[in-house]
């Protein structure tokens, strides 16, 4: 069955043509937006409309709850050009209510003088910080008065905020007055006359997906409205792939350019006056000389894809030596039982690994590692599979021979302690020889020996009066 725009195997998601679907891939939508709900309500809204067929969505220029007009909302990576809509100049009618009747010649001639620069702090009711800030107000025109009612169009910067500029209309006039109603009617290229409601759009959306793609192709914009009031750059098309691939803008790729200045936001077209991307300017244009190869923009946003346009470069052959580049792991595992980390502090060779202690049951920090005293005891790691959780050096050794833990911690009772002076200190050189683990002149390094001759820990007497037999 043939649709009203195109053959049914032509359709792609959610039964759009390909055309309608460029356009939402890349593209803008104006909505009117009515008063009551927020600006990002309303774009949800519209997100909520289009379904999947939308990657991305996004608005530019909130307006406030009570505020209607002109809400352009940017579609898939359209969303990347929110910084351009931000600073675009927009026009807005507004109705303004005196505190008493005021000539309408008054009106105009207080209105003249409030065009140019002026200084304006953002009301109480307000998002943002209140401090002071410079707008430019191009033009203010009175459409007319009645009844302590003035009906106010006027075209101003981003960011000026018509609430605060009434009040001081107002306040000019003598008589005291506030904002009643306000509407925008213009933002950049994009005026009141392309707007469209979210019933419209509702009905459009249905209609394409069943053949008649005409009313939303006529709603959705191309994305170079949203460029018609900065500066734009023609770029060759062998430059275009570069600049998609993120490549900054060199001068032997410029076919034509509008005056601009340092810093500046340029559009980037084709020479089919398609987008490609928005940059910064480097330097101004009459900077700029015949021949100049040097960058003449930095990238800011890019908003064409890939592979459009063939690529205007060449891979060249690399005719050098032959690098070989560092395989560190490689080089570890060739290393062997080496280990850098472990040499001395002379900077000799380097120890052997940790396996070798560990084959002869040594604790896993190394044989090498350990402090060894007058005595010839190591740190606890040794002691520790051999004499128990504590370790063997973890007591402080007296005269005796006895380690401050005491051997009577664990046989005599829990606070007892085998050297105490005033109990046992007569008998400590008498059981000496008993208690062969705490001994300095020989013995036992640990119980193992004693084990092997079938004497275990409790082969002691508790009342020391010797070994067992």
């Amino acid at each position: 069955m043939n649709g009203a725009d195109g053959n049914e195997e032509n359709r792609g998601l959610n039964g759009l043509s390909p055309q309608v679907q460029k356009l939402l891939n890349c593209g803008i939508i104006a909505v009117d937006k009515p008063q009551g709900p927020s600006s990002h309500q309303v774009t949800a809204w519209v997100k909520e409309i289009l379904g999947e067929s939308v990657a991305k969505i996004g608005h530019g220029g909130t307006l406030d709850p009570m505020v209607s007009g002109v809400l352009i909302i940017m579609l898939g990576r359209a969303v990347r050009l929110a910084p351009v809509i931000l600073k675009h100049r927009k026009e807005y009618i507004a109705v303004l209510r005196l505190h008493a009747d005021v000539a309408p010649e008054a009106v105009r001639k207080v209105a003249e003088e409030m065009t140019g620069r002026v200084y304006q702090r953002p009301p109480r009711r307000s998002a943002v910080r209140r401090q002071l800030r410079i707008r430019t107000i191009h033009e203010i025109e009175v459409l007319d008065c009645a009844d302590r009612l003035v009906l106010l169009r006027i075209d101003c910067e981003a960011g000026t905020y018509i609430r605060s500029l009434c009040t001081h209309i107002a306040l000019a006039l003598g008589v005291g007055g506030q904002m009643e109603e306000l509407r925008r009617t213009k933002s950049g290229a994009v005026t009141d006359a392309d707007v469209n409601t979210l019933q419209e759009i509702k009905d459009a959306f249905v209609f394409a997906q069943n053949g008649n793609s005409e009313p939303l192709l006529s709603m959705l914009l191309p994305v170079e409205r949203l460029t018609e009031q900065i500066p734009t750059v023609k770029i060759r098309d062998t430059a275009v792939e570069a600049l998609c691939c993120g490549a900054s803008l060199a001068g032997t790729g410029v076919i034509s350019r509008e005056n601009y200045k340092r810093d500046a936001l340029v559009a980037v077209m084709t020479e089919k006056d398609e987008l490609v991307c928005i940059g910064r300017a480097i330097k101004s244009s009459e900077e700029y000389k015949p021949g100049d190869t040097g960058i003449v923009l930095n990238l800011e946003a890019v908003i064409m894809e890939r592979g459009n346009y063939e690529k205007g470069w060449t891979k060249k052959e690399y005719s050098g030596p032959k690098v070989i580049k560092p395989n560190f792991k490689r080089d570890e595992q060739k290393k062997g039982k080496f280990n850098k980390s472990r040499n001395d502090a002379d900077g000799g060779r380097g120890y052997r690994e940790r396996t070798r202690d560990n084959e002869r049951g040594y604790s896993k920090r190394g044989f090498d590692e350990r402090n060894y005293d007058e005595r010839g005891y190591g740190d606890r790691s040794y002691d520790r599979q051999k004499s128990g959780k504590h370790g063997f050096d973890g007591r402080d050794y007296d005269d005796g021979g006895y380690g401050g833990r005491g051997y009577g911690r664990d046989n005599y009772g829990k606070n007892r302690r085998f050297d105490d002076d005033e109990e046992f200190g007569g008998r400590r050189d008498k059981y000496r020889e008993y208690d062969s683990r705490n001994s300095r002149d020989g013995g036992n390094r640990d119980t193992g020996r004693d084990r092997q001759e079938g004497r275990g820990r409790n082969d002691y007497d508790s009342d020391f009066s010797g070994r067992k037999e």
